[in-house]
């Protein structure tokens, strides 16, 4: 049997996943490849992974950890295009590999291409309708979305429901939309997922999808007196301005000992009680030593966190509506609690609760990560779907 997954390049968590994804096949004897584009390309070399070079269907971007939703359509405005080329490229991988099934994270290029030749294809996603900035979100009435929105007098749910149009074209082409997330009520992306009947029939949630799952690790060896903080920020560019202000508030904290990962730390170095180093290939480890987390409002990164009992401090990405989600969600749940880039001065305040919440989170992070080990292994329940299609 030969499977082709496909990763969004967009950030490293649809990698990730695919990468969990790609480790069990290879378990079960079953030949699979990737394909991706960008770091994420390289992040699943980096791995061994046989990995294949695909395109880009669209391209993010933003400022200052404020997600720019108008500009990522501006500067996509070539999609079609480019999903006619990746299109092309997958077409040929499964032809190439000869592909009995293909799994599509957030790409429907791949999904159209096994479509073309008649090969059943699976389409994970961790949202599956679109949604605007909450009206309470200062953020959204100074972006140029958010001004278009008020200006055009139509109501949010038909705004919605137009910029939601391009985003469900998938659906109707997958043989299921497979959610990587916790059976509801504790699914971390439940607000995120559409109320139609045509999807919500087609959706089918299969757990975590994460090496955590089926891996142990090895904490590394972080000798502190202090409570220990991993601090990360991968993934998109356009966090450096986010990055700069954690950075900024986190050196005065004294009773802290923090390890910041980066993609924008280009050399380590020491300030004071903050220890900086480049992105690490996997944080795991030192995530694994640490009391709590403080990091973005990714969906794999916050399904990690779970796997590893790790409390957080999660900081959405301003303008992101999927991160803003998650982050409540995260805190609605009991796991942790949420910071709005906006109000990064209460970042000492909310470390501090955090610490002293610590062991009111732990419970909950025990039983779900229990459940991702048994039932809810998203990487295991997928590969029983490619091998029983």
């Amino acid at each position: 049997m030969n499977v082709l997954l496909t990763a969004s390049g967009e950030g490293l968590g649809h990698a990730s996943r695919m990468l969990a994804l790609y480790r069990e096949l290879e378990r079960r004897g079953i030949d699979s490849a990737v394909a991706s584009y960008g770091r994420a390309l390289d992040y699943l070399k980096s791995f061994g992974v046989r990995a294949f070079s695909t395109r880009p269907e669209i391209l993010m971007t933003g400022r200052d950890g404020r997600f720019d939703l108008a500009g990522s359509i501006i500067r996509s405005r070539g999609t079609p295009l480019d999903v006619a080329k990746a299109f092309v490229l997958e077409r040929r991988l499964i032809q190439k590999l000869r592909a009995d099934v293909v799994v599509s994270d957030t790409r429907f290029s791949a999904v159209l291409a096994a479509q073309s030749l008649g090969v059943p294809a699976f389409y994970v996603a961790n949202q599956t309708r679109f949604i605007l900035p909450g009206e309470g979100d200062k953020e959204r009435h100074r972006s140029l979305l958010g001004r278009m929105f008020r200006a055009s007098g139509i109501e949010k749910k038909v705004l919605e429901d137009i910029i939601d149009v391009p985003l469900s074209l998938p659906y109707p082409f997958a043989k299921e939309v497979l959610v990587p997330d916790f059976l509801p009520p504790n699914s971390l992306c439940l607000p995120l997922l559409s109320q139609e009947q045509s999807v919500r029939g087609k959706t089918r949630f299969v757990g975590p999808l994460s090496v955590l799952s089926s891996e142990n690790v090895k904490p590394a060896r972080w000798a502190s007196k202090k409570t220990r903080v991993l601090v990360t920020f991968g993934g998109q560019q356009f966090r450096e301005g986010e990055f700069r202000q954690v950075l900024e508030s986190l050196s005065g904290l004294e009773e802290f000992d923090f390890l910041l990962a980066s993609i924008f730390v280009k050399k380590p170095f020491r300030k004071k009680n903050v220890r900086a180093t480049p992105f690490l290939k996997s944080v795991f480890p030192s995530a694994a030593s640490a009391d709590f987390l403080v990091r973005p409002a990714g969906h794999s990164g916050l399904m990690e966190s779970i796997l590893l009992q790790k409390p957080c401090l999660v900081i959405p990405d301003a303008n992101w509506p999927e991160q803003e989600s998650n982050a409540s969600q995260f805190e609605k749940l009991g796991l942790g609690l949420a910071l709005p880039l906006g109000e990064i001065s209460l970042l000492p305040s909310r470390l501090r609760e955090l610490r002293e919440r610590r062991q009111e989170f732990l419970p909950i992070h025990r039983k779900l990560s229990l459940q991702a080990r048994e039932e809810q292994n998203g990487a295991r329940n997928v590969a029983e779907l490619c091998e029983f299609i």
